[in-house]
């Protein structure tokens, strides 16, 4: 009865079993009950059916949970939903349906929802209309007004998830949550796949603790605390919180008599004077101090005098802490296993710092402290214990300021020595971030200003390496990577730290932190120095690899992270404003002693890997336009090309969008900067010319054959249409299916071309134009197939028997008795007309048919001629006429307008492909008509 609950509900192919570990994690920290329902590895990615029969289910085991609770006698415990992939999809659409009467919504409360890596704006794939009304209708019931549904928390588990691109899984604008990055998540900073996301050491023990405040209540205020990295502190223009000063002596707030300041000697090392608080207006007078401070410089249970050199702006005192050595075997499953959630640095038990403003005073009247502030310290566990006091002022510190530096425990000075070995310094910076490196009168940066995309490509073949000198560079320093905000996300890159002289190679040489353009989503890495030359080819999307960091900036994703509240918003804009966050960040916290070698490298396969995932829509609509520009003219295929991807890529400029996240259009990216569109249209007319040219060759392997007879006569009215019928038929039987077939009969239909010879083509330019209007065709089905591409591979996945096969071996039995008789039994004709008597699909399955009647049409009427009739052409003549002159520059306009229209809205591809078709057909009837 004090157990609340928590449903899981798994994904694509998923399991019960992969809540096994999440489940062990909370209840370790609180009694709960774990509920996980079991789809059988359903394929709920590939039809929209599947995901409405599990949201059915999912709907009906919240309100028998509820029900379970309350005839225990505790109703008031609300459910928390856990779903993970397509789950949280069907969360969604179950809460839906709970909106209504017939679940008993009244009886039922939901706490939260917590949905990991779920394509929660949409996804580049997402062909079939049918998932996308699904989602978007979900999203607008439950989030239209802002005080419905619950709160929820989306996790993305990054780029190394090659299935679900992190900016899908993030929340809306508007909705009550938050969206988080697993790789910025307090103290996980590694790579996940889209799996093992749910067997990670710490991204397990990060999430469990966010599931548990939500059962507690107080997710909301935990969510800052428990979710947002340590280190995010340091890119939000954290400011100290001077208080006014209680006391005139500043001993009660330091808390110790014996002060210590520390200076340079004659000899260089550092020198300690003791001197009591009275005297302290002498350190405001002697001038420049010692402006860093080693922690194997101070001593246990001291207090020591730090004063700012002049211009100062912030300060930082960094303790690294050596971690346990971790004895267990690695498991094949999961990640985090140099995790060890139990071995903590205590960085409160270690040093306390404040800040104070102390008025001067002279030998009657002592220094009094005028205003103090004590600095919090950034506790990181992962991927390196560290303690990070950080402040930063707007301007230069105030007249009077020193910071107080008071060393609790020394683990390295105790008697015994048993302690972790412990590092640390302490330091005054010029800039709020820390030292921007400087080399010379002028800043360094890792990228030239003016020649972005020039400069990265250069670092493909020689990477670009950054020397920060032993005493030449501070604790935290600044390394600006000037690619712009948009640049940043399509123009990735790799770290690595080079071994110094002195031969120090493998150990841990740096922590690397780079945040995104306004603070967010940090990401970290514990590097260690390597020696030799580093590889051309690293990973395509690596977060954290050993000794390799390459951090990824995704676009358009911050826009996804704002709450409800717009004053959140708006001060977050003017902190970013303030700080100048234009770019985005790369710091190196290194020991200032000693000399580091950072090298940067450009990362083509991620380049690859981004365009991919963030602009397919753009890729494929630039497929389509260019099969549909090569349909105008047989002649001067370059030149057509050219002008097509001129003139495209000027629409697509023409209507720019900026990136955005919204409830009912989802996430959009923004249309790419212009180099990329480039390359999308380049890409695009390959695939074009590359299509084209394969179903050429395979129209005359055929036609090699001797089965294969040449063209044959015209077709009577009735013989098309029982052709046309027949074909009908099939696709109302089986769309996908369907168009393979169609897809085979159009190359079939080039055959005849293909026999002749090539002094025979050239002598007729009716045959060559009729060749290339057909190849056209052939191309454009090949296109249209794409987006059935979901339905046709669910039709091979029931085929092949996998409905069958159950999640694990225990639920075999029950599920092969159940299927014959179970009403959401997968089946291969789930879109089929015909044959498909579900009265819930029935309303879905029309459209899919209706789409294949334009190219049924073309591929009859252009089997019902000789190959040798010239589309829309008179025997006797060989000018085109005005209709088949029209469909062309239809066809040319369509290419033209094509990717400024579809973008990433991948869905509308069908829409294009249904007109290309239409038009094929209205021809094809024309040419029938005049050749009989």
């Amino acid at each position: 009865r004090k157990a609340p609950p928590v449903l899981f509900l798994h994904g694509h192919c998923g399991k019960w079993l992969q809540a096994i570990n999440l489940a062990a994690y909370v209840t370790e920290q609180r009694p709960v009950a774990f509920f996980a329902a079991d789809f059988h590895a359903s394929a709920s990615a590939l039809h929209a059916s599947i995901v409405e029969q599990q949201a059915t289910f999912a709907a009906a085991a919240m309100a028998r949970i509820a029900e379970l609770y309350a005839e225990a006698g505790a109703p008031e415990l609300a459910l928390t939903i856990v779903g993970h992939s397509m789950g949280g999809v069907v969360a969604l659409e179950a809460l839906r349906l709970l909106s209504h009467s017939e679940f008993g919504h009244s009886k039922i409360k939901v706490a939260g929802m917590f949905l990991v890596s779920t394509p929660l704006l949409g996804h580049p794939l997402m062909f079939d209309q049918g998932l996308r009304s699904l989602s978007v209708r979900a999203r607008h019931e439950l989030w239209s007004e802002p005080s419905r549904g619950p709160w929820t928390v989306v996790i993305a588990a990054g780029e190394t998830d090659p299935l679900v691109p992190s900016e899908v899984a993030a929340l809306p604008h508007g909705v009550a949550g938050a969206s988080l990055l697993a790789p910025a998540m307090h103290n996980v900073h590694a790579d996940f796949s889209h799996v093992n996301l749910l067997f990670s050491r710490h991204f397990l023990h990060s999430a469990a603790a966010l599931l548990s405040s939500a059962l507690d209540g107080d997710l909301a205020e935990a969510l800052p605390r428990l979710a947002e990295s340590p280190l995010a502190s340091l890119f939000k223009h954290q400011r100290a919180d001077l208080h006014v000063g209680g006391s005139d002596d500043p001993n009660d707030l330091v808390g110790d008599a014996n002060l210590h300041l520390l200076r340079w000697g004659a000899d260089g090392q550092a020198n300690s004077e003791t001197f009591s608080a009275k005297a302290l207006h002498e350190v405001m007078t002697h001038g420049r101090q010692l402006d860093m401070l080693a922690w194997n410089d101070m001593e246990e249970g001291r207090t020591y005098i730090l004063p700012p050199p002049t211009g100062c702006r912030s300060f930082s005192f960094v303790i690294f802490e050596q971690p346990r050595t971790i004895k267990r075997q690695p498991e094949s499953t999961t990640r985090g296993e140099d995790f060890d959630a139990s071995d903590t640095i205590n960085c409160t038990a270690l040093a306390a710092v404040r800040l104070l403003v102390i008025t001067s005073g002279d030998s009657s009247h002592p220094p009094s402290v005028d205003r103090h502030a004590k600095l919090q310290p950034m506790e990181l566990q992962y991927p390196k214990k560290a303690c990070l006091f950080h402040t930063t002022t707007s301007v230069e510190v105030p007249t009077g300021s020193v910071m107080v530096a008071s060393v609790r425990r020394h683990p390295a000075r105790g008697r015994k020595k048993t302690g972790p070995a412990v590092m640390g310094w302490a330091q005054w910076h010029g800039d709020h971030l820390g030292d921007t490196h400087q080399q010379g009168s002028a800043g360094q940066a890792v990228f030239a200003t003016l020649l972005d995309p020039a400069s990265w490509a250069a670092t493909l073949l020689r990477p670009q390496v950054v020397l920060l000198p032993a005493r030449g560079h501070a604790v935290v320093t600044r390394l600006d990577v000037l690619l712009g905000p948009r640049w940043a996300s399509f123009l990735p890159f790799d770290v690595r730290l080079i071994a110094s002289s002195d031969g120090s190679s493998g150990s841990i040489g740096a922590i690397v932190v780079a945040a995104d353009l306004d603070g967010s989503d940090v990401r970290a890495a514990a590097l260690r120095t390597t020696s030799g030359p580093s590889k051309r080819i690293s990973g395509w999307a690596s977060e954290s690899v050993p000794n390799v960091f390459t951090p990824r900036f995704a676009p358009g994703r911050s826009l996804a992270r704002r709450s409800r509240e717009t004053t959140a918003t708006s001060s977050s804009e003017h902190a970013q404003e303030e700080a100048g966050l234009t770019e985005p960040i790369l710091l190196v916290i290194s020991d200032p002693s000693k000399e580091l070698a950072v090298e940067f490298r450009g990362n083509a396969w991620a380049l690859l890997a981004r365009c991919f995932r963030t602009d397919l829509g753009y890729i494929i609509a630039a497929w389509l336009g260019a099969t549909m520009a090569l349909s105008a003219t047989p002649l001067n295929f370059s030149m057509q090309l050219a002008v097509w991807a001129t003139s495209s890529m000027a629409f697509a400029h023409l209507c720019y969008e900026e990136p955005k996240a919204d409830i009912d259009d989802g996430y959009s990216p923004g249309t790419p900067p212009l180099p990329i569109l480039l390359f999308v249209h380049i890409l695009g007319a390959s695939l074009a010319c590359a299509c084209r040219t394969s179903i050429l060759a395979l129209s005359s392997a055929w036609a090699a054959l001797p089965c294969c007879r040449g063209s044959r006569g015209r077709l009577s009215i009735v013989a098309w249409g029982v052709d046309f019928a027949s074909w009908g038929l099939a696709g109302s039987a089986h769309p996908s299916l369907c168009l393979v077939a169609m897809y085979l009969r159009a190359v079939l239909q080039l055959v005849p071309f293909r026999r002749q010879t090539h002094q025979q083509l050239e002598e007729s330019s009716k045959q060559d134009e009729a060749q290339t209007w057909a190849a056209n065709l052939a191309a454009l089905l090949g296109l249209h197939l794409v987006c059935y591409a979901p339905s046709l591979v669910l039709t091979i996945w029931v085929l092949q028997g996998q409905h069958r096969e159950s999640s694990t071996p225990a639920l075999q039995e029950s599920l092969l008795r159940s299927l014959p008789t179970s009403h959401h039994a997968a089946t291969p004709w789930v879109d089929s007309w015909l044959l498909e008597t579900r009265p819930e699909l029935r309303a879905s399955i029309a459209l899919p048919a209706m789409g294949l009647i334009p190219g049924l049409l073309a591929l009859s009427c252009r089997g019902a001629v000789p190959a040798q009739v010239a589309p829309a052409q008179q025997d006797e003549g060989c000018r085109p006429t005005q209709l088949f002159a029209l469909a062309r520059r239809l066809l040319v306009i369509a290419a033209v307008l094509v990717v400024g229209f579809v973008g990433h809205r991948t869905y509308l591809l069908w829409h294009v492909c249904v007109f290309a078709l239409s038009v094929h057909a209205v021809v094809g009837l024309s040419t029938l008509a005049s050749s009989a």
